[in-house]
């Protein structure tokens, strides 16, 4: 039987066009298309990708833990906070939500309610480096020099690398007018700069934390 020259192509075409569809993304595809894009900052493609991973698996508190740190990033405090609150409703034990939490409420300003959290978050895991370090900063801020350098020494203690906890450890000192203790504390911040810092990092995926 012959066959058209005309069928033939259109034949060719649609074995082309359904050899390029292949399947259709998974929650898991589109998690992990934002877990990238956070790492390479485009935060706004992040959010994009965590939406669609949530329409398909509304109960998936990683993706809105995730979606939240790339709100928050661009600015978005309250969505960032609103999808933290969210994913605390089905892992309400996630220490690393109410830490990161309580840092967007910080960026607004709102004081006591960040203690809250980041309290919240020290109780659930008291090794949590970065609601140490949160604690100190709302205490540099008030300003309460002393409140401060404890919680950075905290924060210390749990990660001798911190860069952040020494820089602000020593401007508390410095505040203080404790300028040799200042020193030490900016001397021992420059010994790890361009380290990892892993306590500042702070995506999270299903099976560990990208700090």
């Amino acid at each position: 039987m012959n066959v058209p020259k005309q069928s033939l192509c259109v034949i060719a075409l649609g074995v082309i066009f359904l050899a390029g569809c292949g399947k259709p993304k998974t929650e898991h595809d589109f998690f992990q298309e934002g877990q990238k894009q956070l790492l390479e900052h485009d935060s706004a493609a992040a959010i994009v990708s965590f939406t669609h991973a949530i329409e398909l698996d509304p109960r998936d508190s990683f993706a809105y833990y995730n979606r939240a740190i790339a709100e928050r990033r661009i600015g978005k405090l309250d969505e960032s906070i609103d999808d933290y609150s969210r994913g605390l409703k089905f892992d309400p034990k996630d220490d690393r939500a109410y830490a990161s939490r309580g840092l967007a409420k910080l960026e607004k300003g709102e004081f006591n309610d960040a203690v809250g959290d980041y309290l919240q978050a020290v109780e659930l895991n008291p090794t949590n480096t970065k609601a140490y370090f949160g604690l100190g900063l709302i205490n540099y801020k008030q300003p309460n020099w002393d409140g401060a350098i404890v919680n950075f020494t905290r924060a210390i203690k749990l990660n001798p690398q911190d860069i952040e906890s020494y820089e602000y450890r020593a401007l508390a000192r410095r505040k203080k007018g404790d300028l040799d203790e200042a020193i030490a504390d900016y001397s021992k911040g420059c010994c790890f700069l361009g380290k990892s810092n892993s306590a500042r990092r702070d995506s999270k995926t299903r099976t560990s934390t990208v700090d």
